[in-house]
């Protein structure tokens, strides 16, 4: 209907209209935006406005557009959706709202529908990465401010709510009664802080006062005054707690805290985790990073914890320190450290699932030493591997390495200037070097009880290995290679046998002293390439060539579980059956080979190439 103070336009599918037609002077209607004259007050209006809506109701009289029907408003870098949206031109003012209508809702407890009014189509406000919901919206185009009934907005994982929010400034939020939540249950969420003012500055940081902690509805903590940060990457702020439930320990916050980044070198971290029934965890986390010169990091948890169930009280700890560095261009340190109070701690306090069910903690460190311009390299470390279960100890104290590359046994000498020496058949004789020290001990609990006795075992041992080999190229076609492999074990102790006559059963005791273990193994292998070539008399253009790569290799290892070695030791059992033991089974070097091995291989490798055309324009297949 047109009535006698206003000219009602109605469009379908959301044209858009001039802006123009209520400023001073009348703009061209334009299909994608519309343009606002000059005000003849202070500011203006600099960009387009363009809006859509599936009904548009112009009041020229009162200067006035109302949008109904999936409204949109748009001006530069903002965009206002709603259900109804109205214009006011002469204050530059948008007032955005939802409708309200009837819908079928189905009811679970009834099992029936029912008509039930509702609001539908709330405003939506968002301005660059900024997003604001609520009930109604009155924003000042010109100087960018505006109003939000009971709105709601996100910034990271965060959701912020409000009863009222008044946009101030270009980048600036004042909330009244907000609260904030990191819980998905936004409408009603477990947990929540609530503060009476907020102001929150988008990818800045949000400033509160005061602020109080719910758990469900139920206040249980306040401080008078908190800062928040928004700011995206690596900075300092409050850590958001997450909340859970334990039939155990009741409800939970876990991973409330303060991040610190002081400098680019390291930070730190310190958290806490309150527990409804039982008491508290505290956690600190520091990190720590120099390039190309060092990195490492140290955690460490203590927990506080009481059971008025059982009456029983826990303070527990565990500390982890990982650390590499850089000495010098040819030296290098890395450690890494896992210390807990009870084997059980992980199971009973850890949040990570994989560390509930880790089985044991290890602990290390190694230096490495290299020297520039020789193959030798020199390794120390220390170890320590402790079973959570049975709360065993395995201890390395240390472990020395040291190699020594392959290197001919008779270096050829330096002639003079310009001048060649020549090769002879013992400049390729090579050899390596490798040589291993490793004292180890363990302590085991005498029990299941955690004041139950320790016993402790030691073993010390050396191992020597040493690699010859000597390729040779014998009448100009045959390849020769020789190679043997020689392993010397020292050991601080050993195994004796002995039939126990009221078992039947063979027993084992220790024997201390020196002992010596002496294996060896031998090789060699002869190989030669015979070559063929023809040109096929129906293919003009195409060579083959047959290229056959005959080996024999033979390899000898005696039998070390031989009377004459030592090694093994022959016990008579009940049966009258004489059987051998292996005197170093179970030892730091492993157990001694048994059975000799006497091998003789050859092999034939066939490879066929075919060339087709000449010169630069020849294909190899």
């Amino acid at each position: 209907m047109v009535g006698t103070r206003s000219l009602n336009i109605v469009l379908v599918a959301g044209v858009c209209l001039t802006a123009g037609v209520f400023g001073q002077e009348t703009v061209p209607v334009s299909s994608d935006s519309s343009r606002v004259a000059k005000r003849s007050h202070s500011g203006e209006i600099e960009a387009p406005i363009s809006y859509e809506a599936q009904v548009i109701d112009n009041f020229i009289t009162d200067r006035r557009t109302v949008l109904i029907g999936r409204a949109k408003v748009t001006y530069q870098n903002m965009m206002l959706t709603a259900a109804k949206i109205t214009v006011d031109w002469d204050n530059d003012l948008l007032t955005a709202e939802g409708v309200y209508d009837t819908a079928w809702v189905w009811d679970a407890e009834t099992g029936d529908s029912s008509r039930v009014v509702q609001q539908v189509g709330a405003p939506t406000f968002s301005e660059g990465d900024e997003v604001l919901t609520g009930e109604r919206m009155v924003y000042n185009i010109r100087t960018r401010k505006g109003r939000v009934l009971r709105g709601r907005t996100t910034f990271e994982d965060g959701y912020y709510t409000g009863k009222a929010i008044k946009k101030v400034g270009s980048n600036t939020l004042n909330v009244a009664d907000g609260e904030f939540t990191t819980c998905d249950e936004v409408e009603n969420p477990h947990y929540h802080f609530w503060s009476k003012k907020m102001k929150i500055i988008p990818n800045d940081k949000v400033v509160v006062k005061p602020v109080v902690m719910f758990i469900g509805h139920i206040p249980v903590l306040a401080i008078p005054f908190g800062y928040f940060p928004l700011r995206k990457g690596r900075h300092s702020g409050i850590l958001i707690p997450r909340y859970g439930e334990s039939s155990l320990e009741g409800r939970y916050l876990r991973g409330l805290g303060y991040y610190w980044a002081p400098s680019d070198y390291w930070d730190a971290k310190a958290t806490v985790d309150y527990f409804e029934k039982s008491g508290f965890l505290f956690r600190g986390d520091v990190n720590y990073a120099v390039r190309y010169k060092l990195q490492g990091s140290v955690s460490g948890s203590w927990t506080r914890k009481d059971f008025d169930v059982w009456g029983t009280k826990e303070r527990r700890w565990d500390l982890v320190v990982n650390h590499s560095q850089e000495i010098t261009p040819t030296m290098r340190l890395a450690a890494s450290g896992q210390f807990i109070s009870s084997g059980n701690f992980y199971r009973d306090v850890s949040a990570n699932r994989e560390q509930r069910l880790q089985q044991e903690i290890r602990s290390n460190a190694t230096l490495t030493k290299t020297w520039v311009g020789s193959k030798n390299s020199l390794t120390v470390n220390l170890s320590q591997t402790r079973d959570l279960e049975t709360d065993e100890i395995t201890e390395t104290l240390p472990r020395i390495s040291l190699r020594r590359g392959q290197s001919p046994f008779f270096p050829k000498k330096e002639g003079k200037r310009d001048e060649r020496v020549e090769d002879r058949w013992y400049h390729a004789i090579y050899y390596s070097y490798s040589s291993q020290a490793l004292m180890q001990r363990t302590k085991q609990r005498q029990g299941y009880e955690e004041d139950a006795p320790l016993t402790e075992k030691r073993s010390m041992g050396w191992d020597h290995s040493l690699r010859i080999s000597s390729p040779q190229k014998l009448f100009g076609w045959l390849t020769l290679n020789p190679s043997l492999s020689y392993d010397e074990t020292w050991f601080d102790k050993r195994k004796r046998y002995a039939l126990d006559p009221e078992t039947g059963s063979v027993e084992s005791e220790e024997e201390q002293g020196f002992f010596a273990r002496r294996t060896f193994s031998a090789s060699t292998s002869f190989g030669t390439k015979v070559y063929g070539l023809f040109r096929p008399r129906f293919l003009k253009g195409v060579m083959l060539r047959h290229v056959a790569t005959p080996r024999v290799s033979f390899s000898y290892q005696p039998d070390f579980s031989q009377g004459l070695y030592g090694y093994y030791q022959a016990v008579e059992d009940t049966s009258g059956a004489v059987q051998s033991y292996d005197r170093y089974s179970g030892s730091l070097f492993g157990s001694t080979p048994r059975g000799g091995r006497k091998a003789l291989n050859f092999q034939l490798q066939n490879l066929f190439q075919m060339k087709i055309g000449d010169g630069e324009d020849a294909k190899k297949f």
